[in-house]
């Protein structure tokens, strides 16, 4: 009778060994599951901050464009139109006559 006591009582222990080891397990699966929701809320917490900038930038690139766009169809005016060709002293509509030496100096093309 003692004999069969011990074997209840030692299989008692083992399945409170085993209790205790599910339960640490589970809790260990539970601390893993957590840290890796943490990086993952990290990690989309950058992914948000990459598309926010993505965003600025793509519409700061459309107002450029707009602008661009804009202003190539503006009509002719003084301060938008391009200097006469014989403004940049040069001779005329040629263009300019001389060439710069590498000292800095003008020379003639004659």
């Amino acid at each position: 009778m003692l004999a069969g006591c011990a074997g209840t009582e030692q299989s008692q222990r083992y399945g409170s060994a085993i209790d205790e080891l599910a339960r640490v397990r589970a809790s260990r699966s539970a601390l893993v599951d957590r840290r890796a929701l943490e990086k993952i809320a990290v990690y989309y917490q950058r992914l948000s901050d990459l598309i926010d900038a993505l965003d600025v930038r793509i519409a700061d690139l459309l107002d450029q464009t707009d602008r661009l766009s804009r202003k190539s169809y503006l009509p002719r005016t003084e301060s938008n139109l391009p200097a006469p060709s014989g403004s940049s002293g040069g001779r005329g509509s040629r263009g300019g006559a001389g060439y710069r030496l590498p000292s800095g100096k003008c020379a003639s093309r004659r």
